[in-house]
């Protein structure tokens, strides 16, 4: 089974799919991704993982083999409660099929977590294919860490069927909440599902709650080394006298 850091940073993967390896970036940290793989990740069927949430939203194919049989099933009907598969105990996962991504499709990508790296509270990913007059054609959209199991909402493709992502055209068409979700979960995930509709609307994708912040950090981070930096430093221990100065005389 591929490690999830080989998607990440396989182009081949993102060529075929943008959505694996926009997915895996959010799992864990850098050791976790180097170590982990997609096979574990599945049969392991932590509702609020990743990999499960990205397999149900685009309906991929697993290959279960034991000694006395191998079949095929799938990602919709292989997660059956938390942490539980319709893995027979003799059985193991041997293969992953995702579908590649049809020509003119856009995708999106919405993870809340409480801090990079953590397991998302909610998650939402959708796949969006247009046709030529720009219209949707077909859609699939998934929600995780709502329910004991990733939520394919069925629904979508029907409300979403023939809108060019005109926002008050679309605004009209509420999602369903995904079924079985709890309330607390329902009021979580309409937001995101809504923000990863309209990025897909948009073709382009969503940022994660960890990448915002992690992008906050790099943006607000300075060198210390930078002169202006220690002159701005400067200037406040001395009052901002100088800091005035400079501007008038800049001026």
């Amino acid at each position: 089974m591929s490690r999830h850091r080989a998607v990440e940073v396989s182009p081949e993967a993102s060529e075929a799919e943008p959505l694996l390896g926009r997915a895996a970036r959010e799992i864990g940290h850098l050791a976790i991704r180097n170590r982990g793989t997609i096979g574990g990740s599945l049969a392991h069927a932590d509702p609020a993982a990743e990999w499960p949430l990205v397999a149900v939203a685009l309906d991929a194919f697993l290959t279960l083999r034991s000694t006395r049989r191998t079949r095929s099933l799938s990602a919709r009907d292989f997660f059956v409660g938390p942490l539980t598969t319709a893995a027979a105990p003799d059985e193991i996962l041997t293969e992953v099929a995702f579908p590649a991504a049809p020509a003119g499709s856009w995708f999106g990508f919405c993870e809340l977590s409480r801090r990079p790296g953590d397991f998302a509270v909610v998650a939402v990913a959708c796949r969006v294919a247009r046709d030529e007059a720009g219209s949707c054609r077909s859609a699939t959209l998934a929600v995780g860490g709502a329910h004991g199991t990733p939520l394919h909402v069925g629904a979508v493709e029907r409300i979403l069927a023939g809108c060019r992502g005109e926002e008050t055209r679309c605004a009209k068409r509420q999602t369903p909440p995904p079924a079985r979700s709890t309330p607390a979960a329902t009021c979580t995930a309409r937001p995101l599902t809504a923000g990863a509709w309209s990025r897909c609307s948009r073709g382009g994708r969503c940022s994660s709650h960890s990448e915002r912040r992690s992008t906050r950090r790099e943006r607000t981070r300075r060198d210390p080394r930078d002169p202006a930096r220690r002159q701005r430093s400067n200037d406040r221990a001395r009052g901002g006298g100088a800091a005035t100065a400079r501007g008038l005389s800049a001026r």
